[in-house]
């Protein structure tokens, strides 16, 4: 899949997602935390781009944002984490590891079967696109592939 089908197919997938109630969207309010609290929260996934993401942190890297959302927070936001990857993979640092650590490991609020049908079929053809064009990595390679038996059934 090419890079403009797979970010319009994760534009259509998730264009319905719903903002996550209520004020707070990180698990716990320390410093990092409340820094992407600060960053994310009452924003639009569809407004979170390159640049904002850029901005977290000293070094820019946005590797622990996923871990520190709430799990609403989480599946709201992904679909800017895919597109921030898919669009700017040599930037994404981190980040990549975090997405693919909290999907092979999707919890029960987070399971496949939580995800819509064209949610889910986005999620795989991300994975597959990683897959597909960063073939020389051997460890992100075995990590796809472990989140792939999770999420292609």
């Amino acid at each position: 899949m090419n890079t403009a089908k797979l970010l319009r197919l994760v534009r259509e997938a998730f264009a319905d997602s719903q903002m996550p109630n209520g004020e707070i969207i990180v698990s716990s309010l320390e410093f990092e935390p409340q820094a992407i609290q600060f960053i994310l929260a009452g924003r639009p996934w569809t407004t979170v781009d390159a640049a904002l993401l850029r901005s977290y942190g000293e070094d820019g890297d946005t590797g622990a944002m996923p871990f520190f959302l709430s799990t609403e927070a989480f599946r709201y936001y992904l679909p800017a984490f895919l597109t921030f990857i898919v669009a700017h993979y040599s930037e994404a640092g981190t980040l990549i590891d975090a997405l693919l650590f909290k999907l092979k490991k999707a919890s029960d609020d987070l399971a496949p079967y939580t995800y819509s049908q064209p949610q889910r079929l986005a999620i795989v053809g991300f994975l597959e696109y990683l897959k597909e064009n960063y073939p020389d990595d051997a460890i992100m390679g075995r990590e796809i592939d472990k989140a792939l038996t999770v999420w292609a059934w």
